[in-house]
């Protein structure tokens, strides 16, 4: 899974993730996963771009 986040997170760190349904779109709920960060890097927006594993599916 690939992310863009202002919060920098170390090597390893587990974060869950929540991703909503766009407006307009299907009616299902959020997936809500456990994912293991696995890179990070600065992008040119200056937000920062993290590869990420799903170790496990929260709901």
């Amino acid at each position: 899974m690939t992310l863009e986040s202002d919060y920098v997170p170390s090597l390893s760190e587990m974060l869950d993730v929540l991703v909503r349904q766009p407006e307009g779109g299907l009616e299902r709920p959020p997936l809500h996963v456990r994912v293991e960060v696995k890179r990070c890097h600065k992008a040119e927006s200056g937000k920062y771009v993290l590869g990420a594993r799903i170790v496990q599916v929260l709901k």
